[in-house]
């Protein structure tokens, strides 16, 4: 009698900084030759970042984020988002609830019932 093996679903596969900046590149139609010239450094130097066999400078890092229109946090894995950094700050920015005069309203109420006053109040 057989039995069947339920398997989890594979998570996807984490990619790492080299293929991450192999991904971009072809997303982006950059050529190795054209992303060195333009970090002024030598095509091996940047075959060796993508294949992990050397760290990649900060500097260095900036300037790929930059040319390849993505972030730096995505580049070194703390993200995985690839928007470039001004996009994902506006995003951002544009989240925030305004504070209007009700919620002002509300909070003076619950200042009056002990509630902690607040520090500093931002009207959009």
């Amino acid at each position: 009698m057989s039995r069947t093996v339920r398997r989890p679903a594979r998570a996807p596969q984490h990619l790492t900084t080299g293929q991450r900046l192999s991904m971009l590149m072809a997303d982006r139609g950059v050529s190795s030759m054209g992303l060195a010239a333009n970090l002024r450094i030598q095509e091996s130097t940047l075959e060796n970042f993508q294949e992990g066999h050397r760290g990649i400078p900060s500097h260095v890092v900036a300037a790929m984020a930059q040319e390849l229109n993505t972030n730096v946090a995505f580049l070194l894995e703390f993200s995985e988002d690839s928007r470039p950094g001004a996009v994902i700050l506006e995003e951002a920015r544009l989240h925030e609830e305004p504070v209007s005069a009700r919620n002002l309203a509300d909070k003076s109420h619950a200042i009056g019932r002990g509630v902690e006053r607040p520090t500093e109040i931002y009207v959009a």
